[in-house]
C-alpha cells in the first residue's frame, strides 16, 4: 500500500524542515488521515477505499487541511468542520436515517 501523505509532502504542506521528527510527523499524518476516514465513514485505501494513489484530489486536500489545523492546533484541532465538510462530504458514505 502506497503511503497516502508522505513526510516530505506533508514537511511542503506544514512549511517545516527537520524542526519536527519524522517520527511525530508521521503520527501526526496518520492522525490526520483517520480523522477524515472516520468523519466520512469509510476507508480511504484498501478492498472498499480506492485504490493506491487514486484518491479524489478534494479528500487528499482534506487530510491536508486537517493536519495543519492538528498541527497549528493541538489543543483544539478539528473544532471547525466547515472546510473539510465542503471537501469531503460529497465522497462521505451517505447516513442512512
Amino acid at each position: 500500500m502506497a503511503e497516502i501523505v508522505p513526510l516530505a509532502t506533508a514537511r511542503e504542506w506544514l512549511k517545516v524542515d527537520d524542526e519536527i521528527s519524522d517520527d511525530l510527523l508521521a503520527s501526526l499524518i496518520s492522525t490526520a488521515v483517520q480523522f477524515v476516514a472516520d468523519y466520512m465513514e469509510r476507508p480511504l485505501t484498501g478492498e472498499r477505499g480506492w485504490p493506491d494513489g487514486q484518491l479524489p484530489p478534494p479528500v487528499v486536500h482534506g487530510i491536508r487541511v486537517a493536519l495543519i489545523d492538528l498541527f497549528n492546533n493541538p489543543e483544539n484541532p478539528f473544532s471547525n468542520l466547515t472546510a473539510l465538510t465542503a471537501l469531503v462530504g460529497p465522497y462521505s458514505r451517505p447516513s442512512v436515517g
